[in-house]
């Protein structure tokens, strides 16, 4: 009787279908206009308000300070390293985490650890909105889901 019950339970989950999730997402980089939305100070989170080829579309992501640096805004980072010595978090990273996963980008170095966790994930969203060639690039290499 067991051995029956376990083979119509299987029967059973074989025969259920199966639903893909498909995101569609049109980012179009260069065409796509961005505004900040509000944030906090001392927030990992950040969002903003962007509008490609007339259709509105809200992005949130993510901004963390990191001890490793790039060499121009916009760079991307496969990871953002944290160290045992906090005060060397000075270098602010951010990544797009909805309605897709970026690659991490290099946002700015701040001039003390402190100043980079206030203002880390406002910079994120500000830089969204107000440089073009960081926008592009968040928007357009290295997206996952």
């Amino acid at each position: 009787m067991k051995k029956l019950l376990t083979l119509v339970m299987l029967s059973a989950m074989l025969a259920m279908p199966a639903f893909a999730v498909q995101k569609c997402v049109a980012l179009n980089s260069s065409m796509t206009t961005c505004t900040k939305s509000s944030n906090e100070t001392y927030s990992i989170e950040w969002s903003a308000n962007c509008t490609t080829n007339g259709a509105s579309l809200s992005v949130k992501g993510v901004g963390i300070c990191a001890s490793n640096s790039a060499s121009s805004v916009g760079a991307e980072g496969r990871t953002a390293t944290l160290v045992d010595d906090s005060t060397q978090h000075v270098n602010c990273w951010c990544r797009l985490v909805s309605p897709v996963l970026s690659t991490w980008r290099f946002s700015h170095t701040a001039p003390y650890a402190g100043h980079c966790s206030e203002n880390c994930a406002n910079t994120c969203a500000s830089i969204l909105a107000t440089n073009s060639d960081f926008r592009s690039k968040i928007l357009s290499y290295g997206l996952s889901d």
